[in-house]
């Protein structure tokens, strides 16, 4: 057994219709109107467990001249429809099913931290010139010992960001319980690193304080923790700590000093918990904690927030790979996606008739080496339930890059940027007892097929099916059946129902409506072993080989409330947006990250940019509304590079944001008009998913809309249109997911091949013909070279009357003649048709304006 899962083992003990109005509510012109009802059409809101119709629109505007946009290439992915649960409908009693998060956002603690410490998202701050020591606990909200059980480690790093008053002599941090350990304080557990010490700036410092010990320059450095006396923190829970593992930075910390902590189990003769806590890259401390004084410890993070520090989370990791889940068919009403779509929910109404198996991926493809990682089950729902946890084999390109942008980051984030609460992690709960079964020999298709129950019964306990399913695809796993939750009286008639056999499967029970299965796969020895909370079952798979994903599926049927949750941290790594001072509008005031519209000098619209624009992966930034003059006055969203300073938002045609009044679009389309109005004090939070073109906007941690369709080099911006307006940008962070890897290029338009009526933008991403001259061409920046599989999108700004031609063709080709032409490569026109080698036929409808 894996050492992470004895460590577990231990611990098992509606649609709104607008006027002629803009955005801010303005009276339009009438043919503005008309435009924009003509294009009008319906689409739905993927805001968690509410549908809602919008109105989507996009202004049309006479065009001269054909012009045409480039944005990145990019593989497109299906998006994942979450429709809200069907209601049962009877009014008999159940319990509410209530949402477990299982993949968490660290961040810092309100309840457990000193009350005069200011928390904001990640990011906490000691404004005090004069702070006792119980005033300057910050503890983050994360209960470590499951993650280090579960994710075979966790690596944490906090970062420096400011010191208002001055350098600081001291900084204590490590790790803190909420009750006293008597075993770890009678018990031998510290064995130190020896030998380095923390990068020494104080003049004259002697050796033998590098480690707080009272020997030489090779003194170790002990554990000073006090793990039975407690430490007072006027916090608001009014709970004390005790120290468990602690050191102190023996060199006066520095703006953008690293303080990190790394957990792994060891083997040690007895199962331990390594905690290595270092400053920068120099190791302070390494100590070893015994699981069996241990494992029943809540313990979280810590460190001392002097006066005038700001600390922020820069970096929380662990080995365990972070992915997603997605249907390799399509989404039914009665799945919903949570915690990024690390979490998938199957709640049925009494009345729905259904059976078969609802099944989903991961979205990672692993193709060699070891990987572990733990998948949480639970039944919140009346009646037992099946939920399969295991593997598919698969091939690298089907695996798309599923959206994560699921409505849980937002309750993740909220407890943290409104001070509302802290989250329970929740426990493992007891190992149940392996259950009598096997599973069925004829597969249908699809290869899911049940077989009777008499049949499965016969096969015998823990009995290991090991018939490959049909098809091209193989699965290895198991099925295991929940309990009703506690309490709950079933109302409804139950039939049990048996799991299909879809290939090599065991059938276990749990006598817990709640547990953790793992999976631990070894590509190098061609197997896998599955365990329930720490216990194996079964024997392991062999004749494993790669390429292979994670797989879960729920048995399908009435009344079921089961959610299955990948046990991880939300991954976060410190982005570092800025504001650019060079693309800022000369109205606006840059102190930092503060931005104030201070004058309207140059018009009544005030733009500034971030320094960096996303093209691919996944990004989340903050911003606190400090100041709002009016209630439709502040914009904030996403731009190319291109967007004017001083023009209002709402003129542009790519427009994609979200308007204080509530009114939210993405690239032109209006997609909330129904959002929460953002006031004074409020945070705006923005997740990018550019590999997707996938945008949400979200109120104090809280989703508002959210849509598809936007391409291109994306940079994060904010619009003003009333003076004494005031935004801060509060973090920004990048979320690694283990996902397949994508081929992204960033295309502009050549200055050089390209005819001379072709006019290009100042970052060349959107050329207009300027002239009746026929034809025009220009080529990208982009040369494919040998095998492979591309794709480039290019937006069809404006439409000419002549259409425009968009294709491949080899690069020594003329300007001055049209892609398609004869030796002019492949060609698609804006009309349908398709053409090559100057031969046209028909291909597909016409396409329009955007």
């Amino acid at each position: 057994m894996c050492f992470g899962l004895q460590l577990a083992s231990f611990m098992g003990q509606g649609s709104s219709k607008r006027g002629p109005f803009d955005d801010e509510g303005y009276t339009t012109s009438t043919g503005a109107a008309e435009a924009q009802q003509e294009s009008s059409r319906t689409a739905t809101s993927n805001t968690i467990g509410s549908p809602v119709a919008a109105i989507v629109s996009s202004q049309a505007s006479p065009a001269q001249h054909g012009s045409a946009s480039a944005i990145g290439a990019s593989q497109q992915g299906q998006p994942m429809a979450q429709p809200a649960a069907q209601q049962p409908a009877a009014a008999a009693p159940r319990p509410v099913a209530v949402h477990k998060s299982t993949a968490i956002i660290p961040g810092w603690s309100r309840p457990l931290s000193s009350q005069a410490l200011t928390i904001e998202c990640q990011k906490i701050t000691q404004t005090s010139r004069i702070a006792a020591a119980k005033e300057c606990y910050g503890v983050m909200e994360l209960e470590v010992m499951k993650f280090v059980a579960y994710c075979g480690g966790l690596t944490i790093k906090l970062r420096l960001d400011d010191l208002h008053y001055g350098p600081v002599d001291s900084i204590t941090w490590g790790l803190a319980a909420l009750r006293p350990c008597p075993a770890l304080a009678n018990s031998n557990s510290t064995a130190v690193q020896q030998g380095s010490s923390s990068p020494d700036r104080r003049a004259g410092a002697p050796p033998g304080n590098r480690f707080g010990g009272s020997g030489g320059s090779n003194s170790p450095g002990m554990n000073k923790a006090q793990p039975t006396t407690a430490v007072s923190v006027d916090n608001p829970s009014r709970k004390s700590l005790y120290s468990i593992c602690t050191t102190t930075t023996v060199a006066r910390a520095s703006k953008g000093d690293v303080l990190s902590m790394d957990l792994s189990p060891k083997e040690d003769g007895q199962p331990v918990i390594m905690v290595t806590l270092s400053h920068n890259d120099s190791v302070l401390l390494r100590a070893a904690l015994p699981c069996a004084s241990i494992a029943a410890l809540q313990m979280y993070p810590f460190i001392t927030v002097m006066s005038g520090l700001v600390v922020s989370l820069q970096e929380a990791l662990t080995p365990s790979p972070l992915f997603t889940w997605y249907s390799p068919t399509s989404a039914t009403a009665d799945i919903q996606m949570a915690d990024l779509d690390t979490c998938v929910k199957y709640n049925t109404a009494a009345t729905t008739n259904s059976n078969g198996v609802s099944e989903f991926h991961g979205s990672t493809t692993f193709t060699g080496g070891r990987h572990r990682w733990t998948v949480q089950l639970d039944n919140v729902g009346q009646l037992p339930g099946h939920i399969f946890v295991g593997l598919v084999s698969t091939e690298p390109s089907q695996a798309p890059s599923s959206s994560i942008l699921a409505s849980a980051i937002p309750t993740a984030i909220s407890s943290r940027m409104l001070a509302q609460g802290s989250h329970a992690a929740g426990q493992p709960g007891a190992a149940g007892p392996l259950a009598a079964g096997a599973l069925g020999t004829d597969a249908g298709p699809g290869g899911f097929t049940a077989m009777p129950a008499a049949q499965a019964a016969a096969a015998g306990p823990a009995t290991l099916v090991t018939i490959a399913a049909p098809g091209s695809q193989r699965r290895w796993g198991v099925w295991v059946k929940l309990p009703g939750a506690p309490g709950a009286a079933v109302t409804a008639p139950h039939h049990s129902a048996v799991p299909p056999r879809f290939g090599d499967v065991q059938l276990v029970e749990s006598v817990n409506n709640h547990c953790c299965i793992t999976v631990d796969l070894d590509l190098v020895g061609g197997y896998a072993k599955l365990f329930r909370n720490g216990h194996l079952l079964g024997q392991a798979f062999t004749g494993l080989a790669a390429p292979i994903s994670p797989s879960l599926a729920f048995l399908q049927g009435t009344s079921q409330h089961l959610q299955a949750g990948l046990v991880n941290i939300t991954k976060l790594q410190q982005l570092d947006l800025e504001w650019n001072p060079e693309a800022c509008s000369s109205d606006l005031r840059v102190n930092g990250r503060v931005i104030t519209k201070v004058s309207e000098v140059f018009g009544d619209y005030s733009t500034v940019l971030c320094n960096y624009g996303f093209i691919s992966g996944v990004h989340l930034w903050l911003v606190k509304v400090n100041n709002l003059s009016e209630p439709d006055s502040i914009f904030i969203g996403v731009c190319r590079g291109c967007m004017p300073l001083d023009q209002d938002p709402q003129d542009l045609r790519n427009r994609t944001y979200y308007l204080s009044n509530g009114v939210i679009r993405v690239g032109g389309r209006r997609v909330a008009t129904n959002a929460a109005a953002f006031q004074k004090g409020d945070i705006v939070g923005v997740v990018l998913d550019a590999d997707q073109g996938e945008i949400v906007f979200l109120r104090n941690g809280i989703e508002q809309g959210r849509a598809r369709g936007i391409r291109g080099r994306l940079y994060p911006f904010v619009s003003f249109d009333s003076e004494q307006d005031m935004i801060t940008l509060l973090g920004s962070y990048t979320l690694p997911l283990n996902r397949t890897p994508r081929t992204l290029a960033d295309m502009e338009w050549d200055t050089v091949s390209r005819s001379a009526d072709m006019e290009l933008s100042s970052n060349c991403l959107t050329a207009t013909k300027t002239s009746n001259a026929s034809p025009s061409t220009v080529c990208g920046t982009i040369l494919y070279n040998g095998l492979g599989v591309h794709e480039f999108h290019v937006i069809l700004d404006s439409l000419g009357p002549d259409g425009i031609w968009v294709g491949v063709a080899d690069p020594s080709m003329d300007p001055s003649k049209g892609v398609g032409d004869i030796g002019c490569g492949w060609a698609l026109h804006s009309d349908g048709d398709k053409r090559w080698n100057g031969r046209e036929e028909e291909f597909t409808g016409g396409f329009r304006n955007g």
